[in-house]
Formats: structure tokens, C-alpha cells, sequence
């Protein structure tokens, strides 16, 4: 029954769910959780859903890369247009201080920062009086994108936009 919730629980969610959760929820060790995580895995290997990992320590169930293509017009939007604008500009000109983005992006970069933070698809550090962003792992994870490095992401991302900078 355990490994059913998992199922369900990472069916139902929009976000990664932390083994800890997992462990504290069903007290099991942090071995027999991703035992029965690996199982679904397994279940999943052949067909457009998978298990995957953005970090080794969440995990969310998501469509396979190569379906997303084929099926980007029927999925909802789990950040709004705004954020993901951010998140773009971010990509496009990382590493990119804060300061910059909020020029760019104005005020409300701040608080689409915090967000993609805490959905660690950036990173930040401080950087004097301000911090430097740049997309985090789980950025190419979550979008398909088959390396993380920065500068791979950057050119995809110019791309993307062939070199038109002002729909960003």
C-alpha cells in the first residue's frame, strides 16, 4: 500500500516530494523508500511517464522529454507567464546579477527569484551588495535539456530566440 501512496503522491503533485517526506510519512528508512521509488521506476521505464530525480533527493513523476513536443499544447502552466519570463532572462544572460535582472524585468524579479529558488532552477551567491544567478541542475532536468552546464544552456536559449533579444 506504501508504494501506491508514492504513486499517487507523485502523480499528484506539481512539485518534487523530498524522501524525507516519504520517510517521515510511512516511518521507513531512507533505503526502503527508494527501493519502492525505484520499483515505480521500473513500472515506468517503457512507456511517456517517468520517476526522476532533479537532485537525488526529490523526486517527481513527469512525462519523458521526448513526448513534451508532442504534447506542450495540452499541459497547464505551473509558473505564470511573468516567472517564466524571468527564468528566461535569467538563462539567456547567466551569470546575471540581481541587479541587472531587475532592470530588465523590474521589481518583481525579486519575488520570481525567491520562487525559482525554491524550486532550485537557479542558484544564487552573493556577489558585493547584490547576487549572481544562474540556472541550477535541475533547470535542464526539468526542461529536457540535456546538459546543465550554463553556457550550453545559453546557447540553446539564443537558439531559441535567433538572436531576437526583444521578446525576452
Amino acid at each position: 500500500m506504501e508504494r501506491e501512496i508514492i504513486e499517487a503522491a507523485l502523480f499528484l503533485t506539481d512539485r518534487p516530494i523530498s524522501l524525507k517526506t516519504f520517510e517521515k510519512r510511512f516511518k521507513k528508512s531512507r533505503e526502503e523508500i527508494e527501493e519502492m521509488i525505484g520499483e515505480l521506476s521500473k513500472k515506468y521505464s517503457s512507456g511517456p511517464i517517468e520517476i526522476s530525480s532533479p537532485d537525488g533527493d526529490r523526486f517527481v513523476m513527469r512525462l519523458k522529454p521526448e513526448y513534451l513536443e508532442y504534447t506542450k499544447d495540452f499541459a497547464s502552466k505551473e509558473f505564470g507567464n511573468q516567472i517564466l519570463r524571468t527564468l528566461s532572462v535569467i538563462a539567456y544572460y547567466q551569470p546575471i546579477t540581481l541587479a541587472k535582472l531587475a532592470k530588465i524585468r523590474g521589481n518583481k524579479c525579486y519575488s520570481h527569484v525567491k520562487k525559482l529558488e525554491e524550486e532550485r532552477l537557479v542558484k544564487t551567491a552573493p556577489k558585493g551588495r547584490t547576487k549572481l544567478i544562474t540556472t541550477a541542475e535541475a533547470f535542464s532536468h526539468y526542461f529536457g535539456i540535456e546538459s546543465d552546464d550554463p553556457e550550453f544552456i545559453k546557447e540553446k536559449m539564443k537558439e531559441l530566440w535567433k538572436g531576437d533579444e526583444n521578446d525576452l
